[in-house]
């Protein structure tokens, strides 16, 4: 349990480390063409382009219904032919879209930011809505950064087709801006209960690369670089995530992190592709499921490595309104961090390990201490 044991630690060291506030770590962005532009004043219009991690689904103080943001003078983004109205979400709970206007305000000449971030839209919907997007006043921008790929998994039937989306789609964005930076989405893993996926999170994140490099655009690896992040913090990567798609709030200031600066790469990040989603709301694993259990058929309840299980039924005594929970499983031994809720905006409160054939209690992690969601 030394794994286990390091990982609390590390954790409990999250917000001096890694968690600060952006503004108050990043001084400067990565440098390139892109930076010394800005540096130089010339970039005075910035325009992202999004699905809802750009848009700030998950962020604290998140409007998620679209007459509620007109109500509140929100900008509007596009009318699709159906007459459907789209508005940005709250300024302040953008997630990392919000850091990076932040940062720009302090620190360079914008003076237009526009956040035209969609939830539930991918590449392919952009691609057929594309000229709505400049028919606001501003035909062009001096810089567009777009992140796009997580809902083509299903709106796409093939890597072909997200390919000649997405590439027609970039191809009209790079006449229109003089710097074009494309973001590959970070890792999005889902329950069995979900609705189909043609393509794996993974693939998306191979053919956006793939994409950038043969037509050389400027792309940031948000895909490596957030569990990169996580495994430098030496925190789970479920730390930064409400669900099994969108960041929490330490999520979002994580991922302006990546987008900001190169993660250092010091310590060996989670394989995403080796996180077993268990499920949803299934009679195994209970509170009590011994951590070696096996299923009828003779499959392990929580496989060896990482898993992930979500649940709004009673789990324990100590989660009576559900949890999800995140098992580190080894030889004889294993580690569960777990949120009260499923959808809570914040880090794993909870944690509990298993050795000698019995779980311990849960204690409340150490940043939360005091706060009391663990019996």
């Amino acid at each position: 349990m030394r794994k286990a044991v390091c990982l609390l630690l590390a954790l409990a060291l999250l917000c001096s480390a890694c968690g600060q506030a952006p503004q108050a770590q990043i001084q400067q962005l990565r440098s390139d063409e892109f930076t010394a532009a800005l540096g130089n004043g010339e970039i005075r219009s910035v325009l992202v382009i999004g699905d809802s991690i750009s848009d700030g689904n998950g962020d604290v103080g998140c409007l998620y219904d679209q007459q509620e943001r007109a109500r509140a003078g929100n900008r509007l983004i596009l009318t699709d032919e159906a007459g459907n109205a789209y508005y940005e979400n709250a300024p302040d709970a953008q997630g990392w879209v919000t850091d990076f206007r932040a940062y720009l305000a302090e620190n360079s000449a914008v003076s237009v930011f526009h956040n035209a971030a969609i939830s539930g839209k991918s590449a392919k919907w952009f691609n057929a809505h594309k000229e709505a997007l400049f028919s606001g006043g501003n035909d062009r921008y001096d810089a567009i950064f777009v992140m796009l790929g997580t809902n083509d998994r299903s709106d796409c039937q093939s890597g072909g087709e997200f390919q000649a989306e997405y590439g027609s789609l970039l191809e009209y964005l790079k006449d229109r801006c003089a710097y074009l930076t494309v973001l590959v989405p970070i890792p999005a893993i889902y329950d069995p209960t979900d609705t189909a996926k043609h393509l794996t999170s993974r693939q998306i994140a191979e053919q956006v690369i793939a994409l950038c490099q043969e037509q050389g655009y400027r792309y940031i690896d948000c895909y490596h670089g957030l569990p990169q992040y996580a495994a430098d913090c030496g925190t789970p990567l479920g730390t930064l995530y409400w669900g099994g798609t969108h960041p929490n709030a330490a999520g979002y200031e994580a991922l302006w992190q990546v987008i900001a600066r190169e993660p250092e790469g010091a310590a060996q990040p989670e394989p995403v592709e080796e996180i077993t989603c268990i499920g949803c709301n299934l009679p195994q694993p209970a509170g009590d499921t011994p951590a070696d259990a096996l299923s009828p058929d003779g499959t392990p309840v929580y496989p060896p490595g990482i898993s992930w299980y979500y649940t709004w039924n009673e789990f324990t005594a100590g989660l009576p309104h559900g949890a999800f929970i995140e098992t580190h499983r080894a030889s004889g031994a294993a580690v569960q961090y777990a949120r009260s809720t499923q959808y809570h905006k914040t880090a794993f409160a909870c944690v509990r390990t298993w050795q000698d054939g019995a779980w311990s209690d849960w204690s409340d992690m150490e940043t939360m201490e005091g706060i009391g969601l663990c019996a």
